[in-house]
């Protein structure tokens, strides 16, 4: 497995958004599925992996962005991840490390160009 994202894996979300919404290998676009998403630059094989930068944060503040983690606790995720759309067949798996981290793997080879997904959860809509 390799980590695919080591140029904005230590990136605090301020400089990603200050070198704009693009990098060697995502970008943040327009997407047919909702609103804006996360499209590869480049290709990623499945078992690639990264991790997910964000908060946890009490469930009060929860927003659009946000990952119930349980009944207290959300999980924002900071950019480009926070564009992460939901699909029923996704090309990435989130997994929680046991210190609060987020990682995401790939589930299948995934090509440039396309959307990265993630499933939600059930009942995610009524959220």
């Amino acid at each position: 497995m390799t980590n695919v994202l080591p140029d904005i894996q230590d990136m605090e979300p301020e400089t990603y958004e200050a070198i704009g919404l693009k990098n060697s290998w995502v970008e943040i676009k327009k997407s047919e599925t909702h609103g804006f998403g996360v499209f590869l630059v480049q290709d990623m094989k499945e078992g690639d992996f990264t991790f997910m930068h964000g908060c946890v944060l009490p469930i009060a503040m929860c927003n659009d962005y946000c990952i119930i983690l349980d009944e207290n606790r959300v999980y924002e995720p900071y950019l480009p991840f926070r564009y992460l759309n939901h699909s029923e067949t996704p090309n990435l798996e989130m997994e929680f490390d046991d210190g609060g981290g987020v990682w995401i793997t790939a589930i299948r080879d995934i090509v440039a160009g396309e959307e990265l997904t993630i499933y939600y959860g059930e009942g995610w809509e009524d959220a």
